[in-house]
């Protein structure tokens, strides 16, 4: 995966938890609230799912598990898949932002 299309998968990203925070945080009952409240819900469960899943992989990669845990349940395998070829290429570097 390139640069810029990390950066543009990692936007996407974001821009779903905003969208399923704010259909979480305001009143309606109307069809986009519901929708982002499922996707906020859908979120959370897959993200932290991929953190159990890609655990052992983030545990060998080094560097602080904190920030890795954190990363990937922003961001899940956008996050993980560029940071392990990086590992198995050679470089430890862990890819933030």
């Amino acid at each position: 995966m390139n640069e810029t299309l990390i950066k543009i998968l990692k936007a996407g990203v974001i821009g779903a938890w905003i969208f399923g925070m704010w259909a979480s945080l305001t009143p309606g009952e109307d069809t986009l609230h519901i929708a982002g409240r499922a996707l906020f819900g859908i979120l959370i469960l897959v993200h932290l799912a991929e953190c159990g899943i890609f655990y052992g992989t983030l545990k060998k990669i080094g560097g602080s598990m904190g920030q890795h845990l954190l990363q990937t349940f922003i961001y899940g395998m956008i996050y993980v898949l560029p940071l392990k070829a990086k590992a198995a290429a050679g470089g430890q570097d862990s890819m933030n932002g």
